[in-house]
């Protein structure tokens, strides 16, 4: 039965050879004869769970390995074809392939058929559109990207479960915020706090701290210690402090993380999230401060690692002295 799930890449490959070789209406008769396939053998779970993804993913994957090797209007009819849940995305890529090879209009009615896709798909898709209106604000393509996000909080994120409602509301106000659009991320998140509401046992205080998690990407430093202190599972408190600590740290609040951090006893993991963020934001002397003290210096060789690649060579030489001295 497991042989059956590798068929359709068998016949794309046949496919795909013939079309290599200039028989191009016998090469789609393999490619449909491949689609064909991998919708029949998509939702066979209970035999195809062995090789990691679905027969339709598997095309997909070989899309994205034509891709690499430059075949790009193969790597977009796969793609195209496959008609997948994460074809939208993986288009969304190709399209950036295509921009950088100098064929900016082609990439974008490249993008425009993925939103289309996409739109087609919608009930089943409230991530797949996220990553693609994500995509879209990266590609500096703001207008697009917002009325992406606006078809999909009205019609997609509110038939979602509550739990996956609460990240993808969560990933919709920081990309409305990330695009001027405030109002929106504060909707966002009071429909990230209502799906919250919705919750029961274990997965509240996920829920809890994927929203914690959210307002600290946005600075919202008040609203995510409200939430973080009404959290009833102390483990799940203690890791959104500590988000908030390193949330701080990385915003130049150096007062305000050493603060919160603090308040929880300075655990080593808030201390090891607030040095990294420290490091991620250039602040090498206050990460050195934390990696230096003595239940933390097997965290040195980091700072070494962030010194050397800033070109401070000195800097180096001390760290491996603090380093020996201990």
């Amino acid at each position: 039965e497991g042989s059956s799930c590798y068929e359709a890449n068998v016949w794309l490959k046949i496919g795909a050879g013939y079309r290599a070789a200039g028989q191009v209406e016998k090469g789609e008769a393999f490619l449909t004869q491949a689609y064909k396939t991998a919708n029949e053998r998509d939702n066979d779970v209970e035999n195809c769970f062995t090789s990691g993804t679905t027969p339709g993913e598997s095309l997909l994957n070989r899309s994205r390995e034509y891709l690499e090797s430059d075949h790009l209007d193969l790597a977009l009819h796969i793609a195209e074809g496959s008609h997948n849940y994460f074809s939208p995305m993986t288009m969304i890529e190709i399209a950036g392939d295509f921009y950088e090879a100098g064929q900016q209009r082609k990439a974008k009615q490249i993008i425009t058929r993925s939103v289309d896709l996409a739109a087609e798909m919608a009930a089943e898709m409230a991530a797949e559109r996220l990553a693609i209106a994500e995509v879209l604000a990266e590609l500096d393509k703001p207008e697009q990207s917002l009325s992406d996000m606006d078809e999909d909080t009205s019609n997609v994120l509110p038939a979602e479960g509550p739990f996956e409602a609460v990240h993808s509301w969560v990933r919709a106000a920081v990309l409305y915020s990330q695009l001027g659009s405030d109002q929106q991320a504060d909707d966002a998140f009071a429909a990230a706090n209502a799906a919250l509401e919705e919750l029961s046992g274990r997965t509240v205080g996920v829920a809890q701290a994927i929203i914690v998690n959210g307002y600290t990407e946005l600075g919202k430093f008040e609203q995510a210690t409200q939430l973080a202190s009404a959290m009833e599972n102390s483990s799940e408190s203690m890791r959104a402090y500590g988000d908030i600590a390193a949330a701080y740290a990385k915003a130049g609040e150096v007062d305000e993380a050493i603060r919160v951090a603090s308040s929880i006893g300075q655990d080593e993991f808030t201390r090891l999230s607030m040095m990294r963020a420290y490091l991620e934001t250039e602040q090498y002397d206050q990460a050195q401060q934390i990696a230096t003290q003595p239940d933390m210096i097997d965290y040195l060789p980091e700072i070494g690692q962030a010194y050397c690649a800033a070109g401070q060579a000195e800097q180096v030489v001390n760290s491996i002295e603090l380093l020996e001295s201990n």
